[in-house]
């Protein structure tokens, strides 16, 4: 199958990226960033640094109206956005090793660590 299109290049080789909405990703990697970026447009339209280390996974809830983010610095956080912002709403550090894998729902929050550690708030 051929692909439907070029995305433009994105600065910082991402790590890992989720679909948010069409033509809007979540971005995350080693540059400790979480960034909104519009494929229409090929730029970044929101960006944040609060992780301390690599953003190590990101999950958009099963509503579409969240998004976690998990870090090798042992911490996830919970994230809104709007077409052109991002928001950091909660944090939780309760890991004792790097964040491999979350998920979101409205009222849960669950994270593993590289040690299978699993920690549900």
């Amino acid at each position: 199958r051929k692909a439907e299109a070029q995305l433009p290049r994105v600065p910082d080789a991402p790590l890992l990226f989720e679909l948010l909405q069409p033509e809007l990703l979540a971005i995350g990697g080693l540059d400790n960033r979480v960034t909104l970026y519009s494929s229409s447009r090929g730029s970044a339209l929101a960006q944040s640094q609060v992780h301390a280390d690599t953003v190590t996974c990101l999950k958009v809830s099963s509503c579409r109206q969240l998004l976690v983010s998990g870090s090798r610095d042992q911490s996830v956080r919970v994230w809104r956005w709007t077409s052109a912002s991002l928001r950091n709403e909660e944090t939780f550090d309760d890991l004792q090793q790097p964040v491999t894998c979350a998920s979101a729902d409205e009222n849960l929050v669950l994270a593993g660590a590289s040690d299978g550690q699993m920690v549900l708030w």
